[in-house]
């Protein structure tokens, strides 16, 4: 155990943006905010972000080390055990194990898939270890061996939802397996300012109480969070609907991509209703702009903060039903708000009954911001808290180092040689010529040169050392004493 009164906690983050926040950060950064009450947390990151400014103003350490990540082992793509074991060669993974030796942590938690050193180096030294999964895996060939692969390098596998820990569900390795969502507090969403800034925001675009804004908002925006099935979807509603204005919020990784959702609303004649805004962290100052907020993400989610921000601001939500989503739709009691993925006529006819129908959206909005207070606010995330340090807790402090095995079988490369041919075995077979010396008697001889020119050179570099100087040689012979 550590000297202080909490136990110590090493906790590594993969990422910590200088500028804006993933999902995974934000999460992170409220994981931490209760931690903290808890254990003595050191925080491992990459470079000096948002996420550290924010631990340290809560008084958590801070180290940074810039330890390098394994994509390949979160998509489950062939070279991921190739690139885990390169990884393992790089300076890296001996500051690592440094790093370990000298806190001495009493538990260690390491954030996503993409960090697997520090859960192996951990759990190599029997230290005991939770791998916190926000995501989940690609569903590939090789998906069941990189979840066998998580589960034997750490003690208990910590997913934000049943969805990220579908995956190991096959895997007989499993120590422990907890499921612990995130939460939010509505009093750091600042609700004070809901009024004001909603009203300057639909001041900004000339938009009325009257209309309906309907909102997409992502911290990055790329092919797969959906923004052209938003688009899609909008189209219709915007036809039928005309005091339907379109609000997507979000800064742009790929412009290609953002050219082609602009031009298709160029084409569609509408780009006066809908808005292209950057995104804010302050997000508590875009929210409640919105009347209805829109998650057609394509991927398999490992939670949807997006969703549970728009319920916690008092919005009506509908969401493709792509992993983690589903999971908060239904405990929130919204359904009917579920639409399959990539179905974008259901998202046009859920946001059209909404959008429609003033009475039903009201009561909407105004139930999801009491269920999702009560199934994701921050008592019952303390509830499970404690529940997963308990298993910490039981995990033995005494365990023996587990060595890590061979990731891969790599045979060892035999030196190819080639049959002599007829005449190399002539020419090898010849007697030497009378007057010429051998090979091996002329390196002979060179070594025996060099090294007695090396011995008169260590001579004469010893007699130099012990030589007077220039200055002390003119005053001994100005007084009479040099030697002849």
């Amino acid at each position: 155990m550590s000297g202080t009164t909490k136990p110590k906690l090493l906790i590594f983050s993969h990422i910590c943006n200088p500028v804006l926040v993933t999902g995974g950060e934000k999460v992170l950064s409220l994981f931490l905010r209760e931690l903290v009450r808890h254990y003595e947390c050191v925080l491992v990151v990459p470079e000096i972000g948002v996420i550290a400014h924010k631990a340290r103003a809560i008084g958590i350490r801070l180290i940074v080390m810039d330890i390098p990540l394994c994509f390949s082992l979160y998509t489950c793509s062939p070279s991921a055990f190739h690139d885990i074991d390169n990884l393992m060669r790089q300076p890296a993974w001996r500051k690592l194990d440094a790093l370990l030796a000298y806190e001495r942590p009493d538990a260690v938690m390491v954030n996503t898939s993409v960090h697997p050193l520090p859960a192996m180096a951990a759990f190599s030294k029997g230290i005991p270890t939770a791998w916190l999964l926000m995501e989940t895996l690609y569903d590939t060939p090789l998906r069941d061996q990189c979840a066998a692969f998580i589960a034997s390098h750490c003690d208990v596998i910590v997913g934000m939802s049943r969805t990220v820990l579908k995956p190991f569900r096959k895997t007989s390795n499993v120590r422990a397996a907890y499921v612990l969502p995130p939460y939010l507090e509505r009093s750091e969403l600042f609700p004070s300012v809901w009024p004001q800034a909603r009203s300057q925001l639909r001041r900004l675009y000339q938009w009325d109480e009257d209309h309906c804004v309907v909102g997409f908002i992502a911290a990055t925006i790329y092919p797969n969070k959906g923004q052209m099935q938003f688009i899609d979807a909008m189209l219709p509603v915007a036809s039928e609907h005309k005091l339907a204005r379109f609000l997507i919020v979000g800064s742009q990784v790929d412009e290609g991509h953002y050219m082609a959702c602009r031009t298709k609303v160029l084409q569609a004649g509408l780009e006066d209703r809908f808005v292209f805004y950057p995104f804010a962290e302050q997000v508590h100052l875009v929210y409640p702009a919105m009347d209805i907020v829109v998650v057609p993400s394509l991927m398999t989610e490992g939670f949807g903060m997006t969703a549970l921000e728009g319920m916690a601001f008092g919005k009506a939500v509908v969401a493709y039903s792509s992993g983690g989503l589903a999971e908060i739709l239904n405990a929130t009691r919204n359904e009917r708000f579920l639409v399959p993925k990539g179905d974008v006529s259901g998202l046009t006819d859920r946001v059209g009954s909404l959008a429609g129908d003033n009475a039903l959206r009201h009561s909407v909005s105004d139930r999801n911001g009491k269920t999702s207070m009560r199934e994701f606010g921050v008592e019952s995330f303390r509830d499970r808290l404690h529940a997963l340090m308990g298993m910490i807790a039981a995990i033995p402090k005494n365990r023996p180092p587990v060595p890590i095995p061979p990731l891969i079988d790599i045979p060892v490369a035999q030196k190819k040689t080639k049959p002599r041919s007829a005449s190399t075995r002539k020419r090898r077979g010849r007697k030497p010529v009378a007057g010429r010396k051998s090979a091996r008697s002329r390196r002979r001889r060179s070594l025996h040169r060099y090294s007695r020119r090396s011995a008169a050179n260590r001579g004469r570099t010893a007699r130099l050392r012990n030589r007077p100087s220039r200055r002390i040689r003119r005053r001994r012979s100005a007084r009479g004493r040099v030697r002849k």
